[in-house]
């Protein structure tokens, strides 16, 4: 766990931070404290963490962005909702994940989309439900 020079084998809960609302995690780890901040730590070769640097390893949890309401974790990258229900991504985008109508890898939070209740990842697979209940996605499409 971030701070710990123990064994990285848990067999027991180990507190890591106070004050969280929500929590993402598929190798890097985001999450939402009461005060809408957005903290992160893990994995960060591909920018999922979204601080412009090209880390590998975050150890300990960092403060990544303020005014945040939702937070998923995918696959090499990451996705939240603002506030102000803007959608941003940062991370792997290979497969046009983060939904930039490209497929260029991003370091940083970039705004992708207005207008945004709800999001979810599956693997390499963003979906969006906007504010008016319409249902978007972008990335892989393997299933249909």
């Amino acid at each position: 766990m971030p701070g710990s020079q123990t064994p990285s084998i848990y067999t027991r809960p180990v507190k890591i931070t106070d004050s969280v609302a929500a929590i993402s995690a598929r190798g890097h780890t985001i999450f939402i404290k009461l005060d809408s901040t957005l903290w992160g730590f893990g994995i960060n070769g591909q920018g999922q963490l979204g601080e412009n640097v090209k880390d590998q390893y975050q150890q300990q949890p960092i403060k990544l962005m303020d005014g945040v309401i939702a937070a998923a974790a995918g696959e090499g990258y990451s996705v939240i909702i603002k506030k102000d229900h803007s959608l941003w991504a940062s991370g792997q985008n290979s497969n046009g994940s983060l939904g930039t109508n490209n497929t260029e890898t991003l370091f940083r939070f970039i705004k992708v989309l207005d207008g945004v209740r709800n999001v979810s990842v599956s693997y390499q697979t963003t979906l969006i439900v906007k504010d008016d209940g319409s249902l978007w996605g972008t990335g892989r499409d393997d299933f249909g």
